[in-house]
């Protein structure tokens, strides 16, 4: 019985071993991302700053467009986040930074813009757990 019990234990310990280095490498992974040439017309990058740029949205106010994006070490769950508003007067070709929001130890996301009357508002999510 001792050694069945010992076999178990040993089975369940390399699973929860390799699934706890599977959670690793998911979490520190790479960004590889890449888009397929042949449905691309042209394109060009906002921004090249080797971190993961990601939760975006995008709207057309007042003969500009508004993108924001949040853009962090990690995909998710970490507090460097910091949330970017950019503006393009030229159909997208160059961006400026309107503003930038990182609320200390904080993990942000999903940014929304809303026109509301004449004003631009910009909406977006406190990341609070992994659920």
């Amino acid at each position: 019985m001792k050694k069945i019990f010992k076999g178990i234990l040993t089975v369940l310990g390399l699973l929860v071993l390799m699934i706890g280095i599977l959670l690793a490498y998911w979490y520190v992974r790479p960004n590889r991302a890449q888009v397929n040439p042949d449905v691309v017309i042209d394109s060009w990058a906002i921004t090249n700053n080797d971190l993961h740029n990601s939760n975006t949205d995008m709207i057309e106010w007042q003969d500009a467009f508004y993108l924001s994006f949040v853009s962090s070490p990690y995909h998710f769950g970490n507090d460097e986040s910091v949330m970017h508003v950019t503006r393009s007067f030229d159909q997208g070709k160059t961006w400026e930074q309107v503003a930038t929001y990182n609320p200390p130890g904080e993990d942000i996301r999903d940014p929304k813009f809303a026109i509301i009357g004449e004003r631009l508002f910009l909406y977006a999510l406190k990341n609070t757990s992994f659920v």
